[in-house]
């Protein structure tokens, strides 16, 4: 029979003498090495396989365990050792029909990182640390109002916004609606909604510019070849054409660009609702050509980018770090150029499509329309954009009710 243990890896070690911490599986002279995900100094993996050990460490060392039980279980249910049937069940997860959340957040996170959706593994990665902080050895079935309305309050206490509380509400919703329909949760037990827990909504904040701000951004003339003049070009090109995200423009084609539109499938929605995408096609406005003719590749390659913002055969890791910060990089700018021109909202890239969504509404466009233009799959979420008309429009409407 195989011989299982966990070992600290000491045939790799990373810059910061750090080792690998991994399940050794021995069988007949022949050796197997599975990473744990985990990497610590030779003292304190022994500080955590410490029987004694207590804490935060006693509860690393469970979650190694885990593994190792998992293992053990496999090679007890095997007629014949082979490393071969091993591999086929240990790597089909041993969190699975876990009812930890915390191995529930692994599963959900491992799942997005396979789908390549690294920014909502991140995001997932995060919220689990935070749950483990408040709790680490909470199950599915301690998902009551009572625990909720605790784990509120501790975030509350740490300065966490109600935005914040909400984001991590309906991701611990998320995944207990998994673990209903996997058979590891009861509905009749469902903790969320009316008479039980309610999450907290976003309060709304209305982020769009008035024409007048946006003209005063648009006549502002930077130095040629500056990082202002970039930055006020790319907002524009994201104002001008149908408010779009800058990853989406980070991530335009030349094929995208066709008989002077731009058309496209929203990187937001390519994964994630696969039945309901539909091409954004919006016009190239004139403003919008010379920002691809001054800051564009130059290449013709219909597969090749529009923009040198990432590059290609790169990781998926490297191209969010590229757009993000292309996104940063702007922000900060814009945020000079509001100051030099008396703005004192900020004046981001999200802004700049809100702005987009709202100028088209006080112009008289329709909600299917302004829909359209952005990308959405339903008018709810194109009315969240929508900011509250300016206060001399309300005056105007006001003048006419007497005639």
């Amino acid at each position: 029979m195989a011989k299982i243990a966990i070992i600290c890896d000491k045939r790799r070690i990373t810059n910061d003498s750090k080792y690998p911490v991994k399940l050794r599986v021995t069988h007949k002279g022949r050796q197997k090495y599975y990473p744990l995900g985990k990497y610590m100094t030779e003292e304190k993996f022994d500080r955590i396989m410490d029987p004694a050990a207590a804490g935060k460490n006693k509860n690393l060392q469970m979650e190694l365990l885990r593994s190792l039980v998992w293992a053990e279980e496999i090679t007890s249910e095997m007629d014949r050792f082979s490393f071969y049937d091993f591999e086929k069940k240990y790597q089909g997860d041993p969190a699975r029909g876990s009812r930890s959340l915390y191995d529930r957040f692994t599963l959900y996170i491992d799942q997005m990182k396979k789908e390549r959706r690294v920014k909502t593994a991140l995001s997932y990665q995060s919220i689990r640390n935070s749950f483990k902080k408040f709790r680490s050895d909470a199950e599915l079935a301690d998902l009551n109002p009572g625990f909720l309305r605790e784990y509120e309050a501790w975030m509350e206490e740490r300065g966490r916004s109600m935005t914040t509380v909400g984001i991590h509400m309906r991701s611990l919703r998320s995944i207990y609606n998994i673990a209903i329909d996997e058979g590891l949760a009861v509905r009749d037990h469902y903790p969320f909604g009316r008479r039980k827990y309610i999450i907290p909504a976003s309060k709304n904040i209305k982020k769009s510019l008035t024409m007048e701000e946006i003209n005063k951004l648009f006549l502002y003339e930077p130095k040629p070849k500056t990082f202002e003049d970039r930055a006020k070009d790319f907002w524009f090109f994201s104002y001008l054409c149908g408010g779009m995200n800058f990853k989406d423009i980070a991530y335009l084609r030349n094929e995208n660009l066709q008989d002077g539109f731009i058309t496209f499938i929203r990187a937001k929605t390519k994964l994630t609702s696969r039945t309901q995408q539909k091409p954004v096609h919006v016009p190239i406005h004139e403003y919008a050509q010379k920002v691809i003719e001054k800051w564009g590749s130059g290449s013709a390659e219909p597969k090749e980018f529009v923009f040198p913002i990432l590059k290609p055969n790169t990781t998926l890791e490297v191209q969010i770090e590229s757009y993000g910060q292309f996104i940063h990089v702007t922000n900060k700018w814009m945020k000079i150029i509001a100051e030099k021109v008396g703005i004192t909202k900020k004046v981001t890239t999200s802004v700049a499509r809100h702005s987009h969504a709202t100028i088209l509404k006080r112009s008289g466009a329709s909600m299917e329309f302004i829909s359209e233009q952005l990308g959405h799959s339903n008018l709810s979420t194109t009315e969240s954009y929508l900011g509250s008309f300016d206060d001399e429009v309300k005056r105007m409407f006001t003048d006419q009710l007497l005639g």
